[in-house]
């Protein structure tokens, strides 16, 4: 049931694919080339859970980022482990906020 809902129903339909190979089609579109990167100005904020299987690079790329950023890791030991911290949600959002809210309060 969850793949027949990760994959089928969700990933085809989020990416606007009728088939697999549309789909990996689509999701090689989803790279960030290090020119792209570079050009990053913005203040970053870049989080991993852990498990969370998509956040695997999430160091590599916090890494490459050249300007203002940070770096949030939620922990099973904290109940916020798994993709989007979903078993904690509140407070991965009270953290992620905190962030935004120090962040913007800094910019002149």
């Amino acid at each position: 049931r969850s793949l027949n809902w990760a994959l089928c129903k969700r990933a085809f339909w989020a990416n606007g694919a009728d088939g697999l190979q549309a789909l990996v089609r689509e999701l090689w579109r989803w790279k960030v080339e290090p020119d792209e990167l570079a050009a990053i100005t913005t203040p970053m904020l870049v989080t991993s859970a852990e498990g969370d299987r998509a956040s695997t690079d999430s160091q590599q790329l916090y890494d490459a980022l050249p300007g203002p950023k940070a770096r949030l890791e939620f922990t099973a030991a904290e109940g916020a482990a798994q993709h989007c911290e979903m078993l904690n949600r509140s407070a991965a959002n009270r953290r992620i906020l905190d962030w935004i809210d120090d962040t913007l309060a800094a910019r002149p």
